[in-house]
């Protein structure tokens, strides 16, 4: 049952990492998402799968399909290993490799995270960085982003996420993602959010997406 609603998962109209914070042993997280930009259509939306596994307490696995910096199709798996495992700072190296844009493509990356005590609840810091190069072409795109989240005691969690990315060939670009979940049952989350072009192409849209912690 707990792979049919995986399966399910990614098909709905994928992306919430845990970063620094590695998955537990035998536990895993799954996100899919739908984003849509304005004028809507089929030609501005992008969806995608994302997968998270712990496959023991130092080593996570992961898969990511959807869409790349390059704005073209990627499926890449990867997996994360701590540099620095305990207490509020977090760090960690991943290792990615897979096809983006149709080109064999080696993803590496370093997450930095940071809990939080706030007014409303418990948060966290997050700030994640990639390199997608080319293993063909040679080419480099860079992509970083940085989350501030608040988990609420009613299960709502409110994210505020800056993203940025320079692609090959194209203008850098800034975007500003606000988000909401809202809990459905337990360890199933819906969420909604916002996405507002701050430089670079001035596409601005909505984010849904289900969450499954499993």
């Amino acid at each position: 049952m707990r792979w049919l609603l995986l399966f399910l998962l990614s098909f709905l109209p994928a992306h919430a990492a845990a970063g620094a914070w590695l998955r537990e042993e035998g536990t895993g997280f799954a996100a899919s998402s739908v984003y849509a930009t304005a004028p809507f259509g089929a030609e501005t939306s992008y969806t995608g799968l994302y997968l998270e596994y712990g496959l023991t307490p130092n080593l996570t696995f992961g898969l990511d399909i959807g869409r790349g910096v390059t704005g073209k199709n990627k499926t890449v798996g990867f997996v994360r290993l701590p540099v620095l495992g305990t207490g509020r700072h977090r760090v960690a190296a991943e290792l990615g490799f897979g096809q983006i844009a149709g080109e064999r493509t080696l993803r590496p990356g370093l997450s930095y995270g940071r809990g939080l005590e706030t007014r409303w609840g418990g948060g966290w810091l997050a700030v994640d960085a990639y390199a997608e190069y080319s293993l063909d072409s040679r080419a480099l795109d860079l992509k970083a982003d940085a989350t501030l989240g608040v988990s609420r005691p009613s299960g709502q969690k409110w994210m505020l996420q800056l993203q940025a990315g320079q692609a090959r060939e194209e203008a850098s670009f800034l975007r500003l993602v606000p988000s909401v979940t809202f809990e459905l049952r337990k360890g199933w989350q819906l969420e909604l959010g916002l996405s507002k072009a701050l430089t670079g192409a001035r596409e601005n849209g909505v984010k849904f997406g289900m969450w499954y912690d499993f």
